[in-house]
């Protein structure tokens, strides 16, 4: 951990004191505290089915490093670290088709009302995502943001992927020893075209590249879009 993260992880500690000891209240800290695991729940990535199946509870969307100012240094690297990626390109129409029917209750009512006026995915993308946007929600944050540290170093010990859910799902339940079958949930399945009509446009296309480069670098998804389904 560099300077950069220290700085972070003490800031947190001392400034945010209350804020964590909030935290440590809730059912699914004494869960995870309980197995020894940390699970990074990263937007649209089945999160909420899989800390439902493990834990019984929703775990907010924090990452790696708010996580070892909550449990601690020692307790942060020796916990079993884990997270789910996707596909940059299906992840950001989840989003946006998720954001345009409402999102997920009140404290989504902000991006809702900014996401909802862009009528259409092209519309979106090209005249509302950019450097800054893609930081200001969860929903569009690129995905390392939760699993690196300021070098861009992953500091979890697994990732696994939303492409093979199910089977990297049972090795994380038979790793921490907790958890029943996958529960689907929260899913999103109104897409209104097939995944690969997103992107008809290359405008879209290398927009998005740009602006999630080092996802589809760090997780090795393909730039190309002609695989989509």
């Amino acid at each position: 951990m560099n300077l950069k993260d220290d700085f972070f992880y003490y800031f947190v500690r001392i400034f945010k004191n209350k804020t964590l000891q909030a935290k440590r209240k809730k059912e699914w800290y004494y869960q995870l505290q309980k197995h020894k695991c940390i699970f990074i729940h990263i937007p649209k990535t089945a999160g909420v089915s899989v800390s439902a199946s493990l834990i019984g509870k929703g775990i907010a969307n924090m990452p790696a490093l708010y996580y070892k100012a909550l449990f601690g240094k020692e307790d942060f690297n020796n916990y079993f670290k884990f997270a789910f990626v996707r596909n940059p390109y299906s992840r950001l129409v989840s989003a946006y088709e998720f954001l345009q029917n409402g999102g997920g209750g009140p404290y989504d009512e902000k991006i809702v009302s900014i996401v909802k006026p862009y009528d259409s995915f092209e519309n979106f993308v090209l005249k509302y995502l950019n450097s800054k946007t893609i930081k200001t929600s969860r929903y569009f944050r690129p995905q390392y943001y939760f699993v690196c540290d300021s070098k861009d170093t992953v500091i979890i010990d697994y990732i696994g992927r939303f492409e093979q859910l199910e089977k990297d799902y049972e090795f994380i339940r038979s790793k921490i020893g907790t958890g029943e079958p996958l529960k689907k949930m929260n899913v999103t399945n109104n897409k209104k075209f097939p995944l690969k009509e997103y992107y008809s446009n290359s405008a879209i296309v290398e927009k998005i590249v740009s602006l999630y480069y080092k996802d589809f670098g760090l997780f090795n998804y393909p730039k190309d879009v002609s695989s989509l389904e």
